[in-house]
């Protein structure tokens, strides 16, 4: 028995073909946080594409919509919430999950991190340029 009272067996169980595309792009958006990396990175883009950045934006959503295709195939063949962590796991073994999860904390724990300093130092020059204060 479990915590809650339940048998394992009275529990809800993941149902093959569960997720649709719309859970699926709901996931991606979340998780890869296009409109962030846009933001971000458009002057980046725009300086090393040039008058290509149209092209280069085009690819990336053509990437990410592979990127909801493969989740999609994934959750025909084996159940899960959409997560590359359970595919990882069951495809190459507990051991392949586990460093797979610890090193998406991590690049969670970095992603913030890095969002911060840009942050930090983006409302630094700006109190600096328009309110004249100097906040390092």
């Amino acid at each position: 028995m479990l915590e809650t009272g339940k048998s394992a067996s009275t529990l809800p169980r993941l149902v093959r073909n569960s997720l649709g595309m719309a859970d699926i792009l709901g996931v991606s958006l979340a998780n890869t946080a296009p409109a962030m990396s846009f933001f971000f990175s458009f002057a980046l883009i725009a300086g090393a594409a040039g008058v290509a950045s149209p092209l280069a934006i085009i690819v990336a959503a053509v990437a990410i919509l592979l990127k909801i295709n493969s989740l999609v195939e994934f959750t025909r063949v084996t159940p899960s919430t959409g997560s590359y962590i359970s595919y990882i796991g069951k495809s190459f073994g507990a051991v392949a999950g586990i460093i797979t999860a610890w090193a998406l904390g991590f690049g969670y724990i970095v992603a913030v991190g890095y969002v911060m300093a840009v942050m930090g130092g983006w409302s630094s020059l700006i109190l600096s340029k328009f309110f004249y204060l100097s906040i390092p």
